[in-house]
């Protein structure tokens, strides 16, 4: 399954990062793959030969806005980007990415995830143990903590009080204000929830990341400040990050004490979308580097 790009709608995007976006779009292809009467469906890029990084996408689920760490990921590797389907706990998730890897043979890898999908990634860290070569943690954090957790709960029951239209209609304008402040992206975001939001988010997609991230903070993240991953971290973040909290970061960092850390200058809560160059560099240095 490819995707379709309205191309009229990029117009106030410039140039530069426009034709980015649309060759990234020209090899968009899923793979699909039935796990347990889930349908899955994930990216395949980059050179097969090399190294394979399994890529977690942020809060909107769909590979397509992360694109912009994909690419730079899949300049040197291989990349295994899954969208993720309507799974109500992070165990039957996984589920899914354990078929993935049976089906393309995958044994040891590393894992890069964005926003959310840097929470996922420290799942697959604590489930997968030594099969994970390294891990790149991106302009995320680390949520634990009743209070939350409690949160979440009141709020999941909320939303199935309200129209769905309504629901999905909030959390986009949520998204977009998180993304960033720079005009530049600002327009480039507009352009891609004003041609795909509708086609990628549901009620039913955002519900379930709700679930998700309530079974994050109750099941996994006690766990997760209790283990120490082995292998190199990398925590990537810009200095003008728009989104989490300065106590989800500190968690992070409590969690991984040996992770090496790199601050962007800026970029928001996506450095990768305008400043690609430099997120390329320190990404591909990374992960050359010998354990």
């Amino acid at each position: 399954m490819s995707i379709s790009l309205n191309e009229s709608l990029y117009r106030e995007v410039s140039p530069e990062l426009r034709e980015r976006f649309f060759a990234f779009a020209q090899n968009f292809e899923f793979t699909t793959l039935d796990a347990s009467s889930v349908d899955w469906r994930y990216l395949d890029l980059g050179p097969q030969d090399q190294p394979v990084v399994f890529f977690f996408s942020g809060g909107l689920k769909h590979p397509v806005y992360s694109f912009a760490v994909i690419e730079a990921l899949a300049s040197q590797c291989r990349v295994i980007a899954p969208a993720q389907p309507q799974c109500r706990t992070l165990a039957e998730y996984f589920d899914g990415i354990d078929a993935i890897l049976s089906a393309e043979s995958i044994d040891r890898f590393a894992v890069c995830g964005s926003s959310w999908g840097g929470q996922i990634a420290q799942v697959a860290m604590l489930r997968y143990g030594e099969r994970v070569d390294r891990a790149i943690l991106s302009s995320t954090g680390m949520t634990v903590g009743r209070l939350l957790s409690f949160a979440l709960k009141l709020y999941r029951r909320s939303i199935g009080r309200k129209p769905p239209e309504a629901v999905i209609a909030e959390f986009r304008k949520r998204a977009l204000a998180l993304l960033t402040d720079s005009p530049e992206a600002i327009a480039f975001w507009k352009a891609v929830f004003d041609d795909l939001y509708e086609k990628t988010m549901t009620f039913d997609d955002y519900a379930t990341l709700i679930d998700t991230q309530i079974d994050y903070v109750e099941t996994y993240g006690p766990e997760l400040l209790r283990y120490r991953f082995p292998n190199p971290v990398l925590i990537l973040r810009a200095k003008d990050e728009t989104a989490g909290s300065r106590k989800t970061i500190a968690a992070l960092r409590r969690a991984y004490p040996r992770a090496q850390e790199y601050q962007l200058e800026a970029g928001g809560h996506h450095p990768a979308l305008l400043h690609a160059a430099e997120y390329r560099e320190v990404v591909a240095r990374f992960l050359a580097e010998r354990p």
